[in-house]
């Protein structure tokens, strides 16, 4: 495993390792309905949304709550909060029925905090 990495930011080039404590998230590459980029570990509030995929299929997605952004096998995902099921696949989310509410480390989300969004 990779314990050291190199990142360029604000202009300056840097090391750190990951026994510092730091984590990393991926960027999605897409941004929310507020141009704020979407990043692996980020809560999105999604409205209700309409998708249609590769085969052609179309289907009404009904979201309208917030869920977390994860990577795995590859791709980015929407997950539930409660259980994990995978609601769709980032890109498949118009962005402007989306905002970002939160992350997995500064703002864990608690059945309160879901109920005040």
């Amino acid at each position: 495993m990779v314990n050291e990495f190199r990142i360029f930011d604000k202009g300056q080039w840097g090391n750190f390792s990951m026994t510092d404590g730091h984590e990393i998230f991926q960027s999605t590459g897409i941004k929310d309905k507020y141009g704020k980029m979407i990043f692996e570990g980020d809560y999105l509030y999604l409205e209700n949304f309409d998708v249609e995929y590769d085969n052609g299929v179309e289907d009404f997605i009904d979201v309208d709550e917030v869920r977390e952004v994860v990577f795995e096998e590859g791709c980015f995902r929407i997950v539930a909060l409660w259980d994990n099921t995978i609601c769709c696949n980032i890109d498949m989310v118009n962005p402007e029925l989306c905002k970002i509410v939160g992350n997995v480390k500064k703002t864990p989300m608690t059945n309160d905090r879901i109920q005040e969004l």
